[in-house]
């Protein structure tokens, strides 16, 4: 690859400064800032500019196990005139009060510990005796076959036609369950998958019985 002519310099340049010693950059480094303070020469902004991988890596590196100090004052004041004033000529719209902040931490605790009681109670039900009871029975009633591909035998699971969670008082009636396969399973509603894979187990129950 041929080298364009402000190449050809950027390459001179770099060899001569590295030839330098760190007294004659100190000066050079010096000479111009006074030129910079005199014209009143403002470098271009680098707004909207990407940094390269390179650059990236060297920064990474950089501050690899430096700890950044903690906010002055000073900074904090900064920072809090400088969201006011967004705020004011509508760059951030919303502000975020500490109100909403505890409402917001009171719900996420409130969530968290009824899925753990729910957790915990599912668990305690499907390790008892009426859940294995209620599952030999649906199993007996099909003939240990998958009521989906009618294949006899394997990994069967029974599957809730209502929902376990919507439906507790139809959990162990042998009516609301079916005997599936592990692969058929996993297309029911109540498994989890999208639309275009659900299969309606309920019109086979009606048109079998």
């Amino acid at each position: 690859m041929k080298l364009s002519y402000r190449q050809k310099i950027g390459k001179a340049n770099k060899k001569i400064w590295l030839n330098k010693s760190k007294e004659e950059k100190e000066i050079f480094s010096k000479k111009m800032r006074e030129i910079a303070l005199l014209k009143k020469y403002s470098p271009p902004s680098r707004k909207g500019m990407k940094a390269t991988l390179k650059t990236k890596l060297k920064i990474s590196k950089s501050r690899k196990g430096k700890k950044r100090p903690p906010l002055s004052k000073e900074w904090k004041q900064k920072i809090s005139e400088t969201l006011k004033y967004k705020y004011k000529i509508g760059e951030i719209k919303t502000v975020i009060t500490k109100e909403q902040i505890e409402k917001s931490r009171t719900t996420h605790i409130k969530r968290y510990k009824n899925y753990i009681y729910k957790t915990k109670e599912k668990k305690r039900l499907r390790k008892g005796v009426k859940w294995k009871r209620w599952r030999e029975a649906v199993f007996k009633r099909d003939n240990y076959t998958c009521q989906s591909c009618k294949i006899k035998g394997g990994i069967l699971e029974p599957h809730h036609i209502k929902s376990w969670a919507k439906y507790p008082k139809l959990r162990f009636k042998v009516n609301n369950g079916l005997t599936l396969c592990h692969n058929c399973h996993k297309l029911t509603k109540n498994y989890g998958n999208p639309k275009s894979r659900r299969i309606n187990y309920e019109k086979k129950i009606l048109s079998r019985g």
